[in-house]
């Protein structure tokens, strides 16, 4: 998936799965990969803003998918260490919600940092009218938001949750 923020023009988001570190490393020895290396390689980021990798374990099955007209999210949370038990109840029950009673929410992929315990990286996709939005507020009008909303006012966090929006290119 390849979007662009909703709200800071020049600032792409590019989400990939792998099965796998092996997966990861075979995608990197494709013919392909040349084309994005040799453009790494041209130094196009801005100084200020140089590309972040996030690497994560998931507990979904990663299958490929088109690239269709969607309103994404890439969120980071950060969890206090004593709610983690509580924390990851909360996010098994919202990805359950979101992938079985939701039918604009196009996928629902989250797992925690390969380099940061207590780190995690959610990708999210909405269809439906408005680029996707309409799927995205669907979500957030969901039961099992309303509790993940009830847990996350319990201050159940490290440091701020960091949460972009963008559309599919």
């Amino acid at each position: 998936v390849v979007g662009e923020s909703t709200t800071d023009t020049n600032l792409f988001f590019i989400h990939e799965q792998y099965i796998g570190e092996e997966g990861f490393k075979e995608h990197t020895a494709a013919p392909h990969f040349v084309h994005w290396q040799n453009f790494i390689d041209s130094d196009p980021f801005v100084p200020d803003r140089p590309p972040v990798f996030d690497y994560f374990y998931g507990e979904h099955e990663a299958v490929k998918r088109e690239n269709v007209p969607a309103f994404c999210l890439k969120v980071d949370l950060y969890p206090k260490p004593e709610v983690r038990s509580e924390f990851i109840a909360c996010i098994v029950n919202n990805k359950a919600g979101s992938d079985n009673d939701e039918p604009l929410c196009a996928q629902y992929t989250w797992g925690e940092s390969t380099s940061t315990p207590n780190t995690f990286h959610f990708h999210e996709e909405y269809l439906g009218e408005d680029g996707g939005k309409e799927g995205f507020d669907a979500h957030t009008k969901a039961p099992h938001f309303a509790a993940w909303e009830k847990f996350a006012a319990t201050d159940p966090f490290a440091k701020e949750p960091a949460v972009y929006f963008f559309r599919t290119l």
